[in-house]
């Protein structure tokens, strides 16, 4: 067949793939995660391809795992997309605790699982005996998770955000870790094993995730230099500097045997946290449809590929015996050295912030393996044929006996267990504006307790080192922190309710209440963060307290508009530019029979021509608002 033909196939092949997942989402049928979904769907191509598709085919290229597709095409975008809409508050509240279970609990699996799978060599029959690096080098691709389907639970059951950000963080930060663990004992197969070699393989697992965390910091900071002055008028090209600079990451720290997986990471938590600043409010709804969009497409390629797989790897010639045995045992390694990390993190939390054993178990439970998994056995050393198919075929039922098992029943694990959900009340209607306010100041007080009390001080000096030097260098608004952040905040929810009151003709005095009349302009941002499955809390509109962006330097209202503030106001299409006399609004009385009539007197009026920076999630798409209005003072 030709490569139109061929480009034509997989085209229809993905179309239908997502035309089943929407039809099941229609009929409300949510046993299966969708990850399973495509699967399914993959093996009944699988059946098709094994039939009547030669291996040396075009179209059989197309379709069959391909590790190099994968980590240069379809890896890249999913990572980008899970760094870009991670809840950086809760990952660095619980950053020790993520990285103990990703790095320490990694390499303990890791370790656990090739000891057992070396000292039972007669489980893997035959002329199977593979050594011990051949064994830790399996240990390190079946340690690798990949709770897509669990993450997608979570949304779904709104699970309460610290599980949600263990389980995502660990999950990233393993990736990472078991590919650098691969990597590094894959090269020492069939070599002489010494020492000294052992110690030059730890040295280079801490230089290669500094060496990659440095490199990642360093792109996203040259994307963020570029939207700061290169981009301003040209909104096209931000999320595309945003895309190819965590591109470069990747490919730049593979070029150089470094981690990719790393790289693309740092780059884009970075951009969330100093690129987002320079965009307009257009661009950062695009980058976040944009990137999760990517990911959905390349999640699913590769999963009808792990379904393909099942016929092309004849899976079912596997020893069953030595999948039990394995299955049993990452199975135990997990839960034992989650209890045992968990343990040791809970010493150093405050009793409010324990991890409790319910956490626990479902941290075990949603260890699903996935694409990452099966990429690294494809990628397994070629010396020993008949091991590299064994570890293959063990490896992809792995992965569909998770998905399919733990990641189906997932739901009722956690309504059995009782796991603590979000107040679905308050997630489905706007908070008033007073409440988000106190949202914003509450952080605040939390984080004077604690440097008060000796504890949290090393974060907070890192926030306020950052907010210092490095955010007025890549960003055009610098941070604000204390009592200036909560005066930013109150006045930026106050301006986007009056602002919206003035699209609609409501009072202002209604539209500071937060009143339901507004409550659809208020959604949109929130209904556009529930949807790519970010922090739905109030708080976090503005990102963290740390993050948060004023509407410009000046933290009172102005009579005149700054240089600062017109451009912003162009940025949002709101006029910047007050009336030449100012109204004397104190003794204007409200029309005595008007269909629209104010109902009180309205609250003081910041000017509407602020820069709308702040509630990154709860900016309106478009308002169309009256000039600004200024209160005068009484003369003494």
């Amino acid at each position: 067949m030709s490569l139109e033909t061929d480009v034509l196939v997989v085209v229809l092949l993905l179309f239908f793939v997502v035309l089943g997942l929407s039809l099941f989402h229609c009929a409300g049928i949510h046993a299966l995660p969708e990850s399973s979904i495509a699967i399914v769907i993959g093996m009944i191509v699988g059946v098709f391809v094994e039939l009547f598709l030669s291996t040396s085919s075009s179209l059989y290229s197309f379709l069959v795992f391909d590790t190099d597709v994968f980590f240069y095409i379809l890896l890249p975008p999913i990572l980008l997309d899970s760094g870009y809409l991670l809840n950086k508050t809760q990952l660095f509240r619980n950053f020790g605790t993520i990285m103990l279970y990703a790095i320490v609990g990694t390499i303990l699996n890791a370790f656990f699982t090739a000891a057992s799978v070396w000292a039972a060599p007669q489980l893997f029959g035959g002329s199977i005996e593979p050594s011990f690096v051949e064994a830790v080098t399996f240990g390190a691709l079946i340690s690798a998770v990949d709770p897509v389907a669990v993450l997608a639970i979570f949304e779904e059951t709104q699970v309460n955000d610290f599980l949600s950000i263990l389980v995502s963080g660990e999950s990233l930060m393993n990736d990472a870790a078991s590919i650098v663990l691969f990597q590094g004992f894959r090269a020492l197969v069939g070599e002489t094993v010494t020492f000294w070699s052992i110690v030059w393989l730890v040295l280079k697992f801490f230089i290669v995730v500094v060496a990659s965390t440095i490199i990642g910091f360093l792109f996203a900071a040259l994307g963020s230099l570029i939207t700061k002055y290169l981009t301003r008028k040209v909104s096209v090209a931000e999320t595309l500097v945003m895309f190819l600079t965590s591109l470069l990451a990747y490919v730049i720290c593979d070029i150089l045997t470094l981690s990719g997986v790393i790289g693309i990471l740092t780059a884009s938590i970075a951009h969330s946290h100093y690129t987002d600043r320079n965009l307009s409010g257009r661009s950062l709804t695009s980058a976040r449809y944009i990137f999760r969009a990517l990911a959905m497409i390349a999640e699913t390629i590769i999963f009808v590929q792990l379904g393909i797989a099942f016929f092309t790897e004849n899976v079912w010639l596997v020893n069953w015996l030595q999948l039990i045995w394995v299955y049993l045992t990452i199975s135990v390694s997990r839960l034992m050295f989650t209890i045992l990390l968990s343990w040791l993190s809970n010493l150093f939390r405050p009793p409010s912030e324990q991890i409790s054993w319910r956490d626990e178990f479902v941290l075990t439970y949603g260890g699903l393996r996935g694409a990452i998994a099966f990429g690294l056995a494809i990628d397994f050393p070629e010396e020993d044929e008949e091991l590299r198919t064994a570890v293959i075929r063990i490896t992809l039922l792995i992965v569909l006996i998770t998905v399919f098992l733990q990641g189906s029943t997932m739901k009722y694990v956690l309504k059995l267990l009782e796991i603590s959900l979000r107040d679905r009340r308050a997630a489905e209607q706007e908070d008033s504006l007073p409440v988000q306010t106190l949202m914003a100041a509450v952080p605040q007080v939390v984080s004077g307790i604690y440097v008060i009390s000796g504890h949290g001080s090393l974060l907070h000096n890192l926030a306020k080192w950052d907010a210092r030097f490095i955010v007025p260098v890549l960003t055009r608004v610098p941070i604000v922190h204390g009592e200036a952040l909560i005066m930013a905040f109150d006045r930026d929810l106050h301006t986007t309710a009056a602002t919206a009151g003035a699209r609609l003709g409501v009072s202002p005095a209604v539209a500071s209440s937060g009143s339901s009349t507004l409550r659809r302009p208020l959604q949109f941002g929130y209904r556009t963060s529930e949807a790519l499955g970010v922090d739905t809390e109030p708080r976090v509109y503005a990102g963290s307290p740390s993050e948060y962006v004023p509407a410009s330097p000046a933290m009172g209202s102005t009579d005149e508009p700054t240089s600062s503030d017109s451009e912003a106001g162009e940025r949002h299409h709101i006029p910047t530019t007050p009336p030449s006399t100012p109204p004397d609004t104190e003794h204007l009385e409200p029309p005595e029979e008007e269909e629209h009539a104010p109902e009180a007197e309205s609250p003081p009026l910041m000017d509407l021509g602020l820069a709308l920076r702040g509630p990154r999630y709860l900016r309106p798409r478009r308002l169309e608002a009256t000039p600004a209005i200024t209160r005068r003072r009484p003369s003494r």
